[in-house]
């Protein structure tokens, strides 16, 4: 799956359902009076900008499905995938 979006783009119709989930949750975050103070807070401490929110926002609204292929490339890489093995107490 992860080498199959390094070469092919999402289709329209899964990169808006991806955008509309990302900013579904976003805006249900914004719509819980307990959570809104939290997520601002948060933002604004990770990226020293009280505008970080919009920004994101913006970003998730501004993707294409090119921009998704770009950073499949960037990241899915062999160099970048770490191994773990799990094995039972003795």
């Amino acid at each position: 799956m992860l080498k199959k979006i390094t070469n092919q783009p999402p289709t329209k119709d899964e990169l808006s359902k991806s955008k509309n989930l990302l900013l579904g949750n976003v805006f249900r975050t914004i719509d819980n009076s307990h959570e809104l103070p939290r997520l601002l807070a948060c933002e604004e401490i990770h990226f020293d900008n009280q505008n970080s929110l919009i920004n994101y926002v913006e970003k998730i609204n501004s993707l294409n499905e090119l921009d998704v292929v770009e950073v499949a490339n960037k990241y899915f890489q062999d160099k970048n995938y770490s191994m773990a093995t799990l094995s039972p107490k003795k």
